[in-house]
């Protein structure tokens, strides 16, 4: 009884005051009254059932306890009639809500299907300009696939007489050698030839390995100097495949090769505003004097550089492609052509 008067009683009150508290708030006027009817009566019961237990009067039939027992019960069925009374509310709510849900629905359904007929007359003039897009969009991959997969026929043979040569000179190491590289460039080719990107790296592998293989076949001497100075990884930089190798051999075959003297190649990479720059360099005769001698002959060349123009122009419009741009100008004071590779970078450079 002790346990009940000094902890237990004291806890109930002010749980009874707090549920009063929230009873006034309630928006509903008949819930309001059963939770206060029923936690009044809760009160005031146990308060008796207190007062009783100091001030028993003779004969007194209820056991002060039972005052406190008679209170929850109250209590509870005020509680309950009160519970019972919102789940109606809610149920009626329910299905009012469910009935305006199907007004609209009904409603929805009429101006989607207003929509959809609509759209069904508009998507007979868009699906004939997809479909001329998506033709268009073919069109150009195969045209990149053509270029990608083209080998400059003179490259080709004039690689196979140097291996010729080789063989008849007796120096087989030095042929087989020359096949091992030639093979390796050829894989490489056959790849990029399968695929519209690539990455940096794989660029300047392939541009790499084909220098190598003009160093072994030219009779002078070819002096290659490479410089890599960038804050981006090059194999994390999108590039489109077999892109640089016709600059590189434009560079060597009607740059250094015409030209007297020693014979340069340098290619730098480096940072340049928001992306990189790729620069090709030779000490040739010049990009205005090669044109010159080329005009009446070299017409492959200029269809050449139209398509790789339009190379670049399909992949600048991929959105996740990096934007690319080039030029060729001859390099002054001095003599010789330079090729610059502008890759503008949208995303953030890898360290």
């Amino acid at each position: 009884a002790g346990y009940y008067y000094k902890f237990f009683f004291p806890i109930h009150i002010c749980i009874a005051i707090f549920i009063i508290y929230r009873a006034i708030t309630l928006k509903q006027e008949s819930l309001r009254i059963y939770f206060l009817i029923g936690t009044i009566t809760y009160l005031v019961l146990g308060t008796v059932a207190v007062l009783s237990n100091f001030y028993q009067p003779p004969g007194m039939l209820i056991r002060p306890i039972g005052y406190f027992y008679i209170a929850i019960i109250i209590e509870c069925t005020f509680f309950a009639i009160g519970l019972g009374i919102r789940v109606k509310y809610v149920y009626t709510d329910k299905l009012e809500t469910e009935r305006r849900l199907n007004v609209a629905q009904k409603e929805l359904q009429v101006q989607m299907q207003q929509q959809i007929e609509q759209q069904e007359k508009d998507n007979i003039s868009l699906q004939r300009e997809k479909e001329l897009q998506v033709l268009a969009t073919q069109v150009a991959q195969l045209e990149n696939k053509v270029l990608r997969s083209q080998i400059n026929s003179h490259f080709i043979f004039n690689v196979l007489n140097s291996i010729k040569a080789f063989i008849v000179e007796h120096d087989s190491e030095q042929a087989i050698r020359y096949l091992n590289k030639f093979s390796k460039l050829m894989r490489k080719i056959l790849d990029g030839s399968r695929n519209e990107k690539s990455s940096l790296a794989d660029e300047l592998a392939t541009v790499e390995l084909y220098l190598n293989i003009e160093q072994m076949r030219i009779p002078e001497e070819l002096t290659i100097y490479k410089n890599i100075d960038t804050r981006y990884k090059p194999d994390t930089v999108l590039f489109p495949a077999l892109l640089m190798q016709p600059f590189v051999e434009n560079a060597v075959w009607h740059g250094l090769i015409p030209s007297k003297g020693p014979k340069e190649l340098t290619i730098s990479v480096y940072d340049y505003v928001d992306g990189i720059r790729i620069e090709i360099m030779d000490n040739g005769i010049g990009y205005t004097t090669s044109l010159a001698e080329k005009s009446s002959l070299d017409t492959h060349r200029s269809h050449a550089m139209d398509i790789i123009r339009e190379r670049i122009l399909q992949f600048n419009k991929r959105s996740d492609f990096p934007r690319i741009d080039f030029d060729i100008a001859d390099c002054t004071p001095h003599q010789g052509t330079r090729v610059r590779i502008s890759v503008k970078m949208d995303q953030p450079y890898s360290k």
